[in-house]
């Protein structure tokens, strides 16, 4: 997973709009399943 996050620059633990925007900007390309499950991932941990 860390790996993935590397490759990806998204920090797993860095602000949920930071990485909601990148998530955005990534959409145009394809680039987001592995940004998709961290942000929900985030979510589910919030509101718990």
């Amino acid at each position: 997973m860390v790996q993935a996050l590397e490759v990806l620059s998204l920090p797993a633990d860095g602000p949920l709009d930071d990485m909601l925007d990148t998530l955005l900007a990534r959409l145009a390309n394809g680039a987001y399943e592995d940004d998709v499950a961290i942000l929900a991932a985030r979510q589910r941990a919030k509101n718990e």
